[in-house]
């Protein structure tokens, strides 16, 4: 199938970041942050301008701190959680060296009801419908419940660029119908997604590497 956006093809969460742009007036202040995410260019208090894990510990001061973060299929790794005793607008920041030395590989948030949403009003919980629309046309997911289940990975040249990767789940009630289970690839349109209660249950977001 195609490659999930915005992974790579062996699997790994491909997501970089920027960073801690004090300059752009993103609130600093502990009790004040900024929630914004702009697809590409910045995800609260992290930028495109470079930024290390030090500066993101440094952007958030009390409020992030090393922990493993589950990556994918088992893997785990050393990174850096925003907000990790507030659940819903928890952040997860993983960096790793060989794929680019200075900017994140990955920022992922999955909290419910979280104040994190992007400049189209995408956020955890948005219905899949809403989601085509900001887009204007329909995408690419790939079928629900395995490990790459529900993400999006092909948005089909529409509105919505590689750097927002989506995570959707299927809350309709009873079973998952079995084709749209499994490696297999949806189309955002098709009658079994649409009415079914289908919604964002993830944001992974990717920014052009470091040169």
């Amino acid at each position: 199938m195609k490659r999930l956006l915005p992974f790579l093809a062996l699997g790994i969460l491909v997501i970089g970041a920027g960073s801690c742009g004090q300059d752009r007036g993103v609130a600093s202040s502990t009790s004040s942050y900024d929630y914004t995410i702009v697809p590409g260019e910045r995800v609260g208090l992290i930028t495109l301008e470079k930024c290390s894990r030090e500066e993101v510990l440094a952007a958030y001061g009390d409020s992030a701190r090393v922990e493993e973060i589950y990556l994918v299929e088992g893997m785990t790794g050393e990174g850096v959680v925003i907000f990790p005793d507030n659940p819903r607008n928890r952040m997860e920041v993983y960096w790793d060296s060989e794929i680019d030395p200075v900017r994140p590989v990955l920022i992922r948030i999955s909290g419910e009801g979280t104040d994190w949403k992007t400049t189209q009003g995408i956020t955890v919980g948005t219905p899949i419908a809403e989601v085509e629309k900001a887009n204007g046309k329909p995408f690419l997911l790939s079928g629900f419940n395995w490990d790459y289940g529900g993400r999006t990975t092909n948005w089909n040249q529409g509105k919505l660029n590689n750097n927002l990767g989506l995570q959707f789940g299927y809350n309709a009630e009873g079973e998952t119908p079995e084709g749209i289970s499994g490696d297999v690839e949806l189309s955002s349109d098709m009658p079994a997604l649409t009415p079914a209660g289908v919604v964002v249950t993830g944001l992974e977001l990717s920014f052009p590497r470091s040169e």
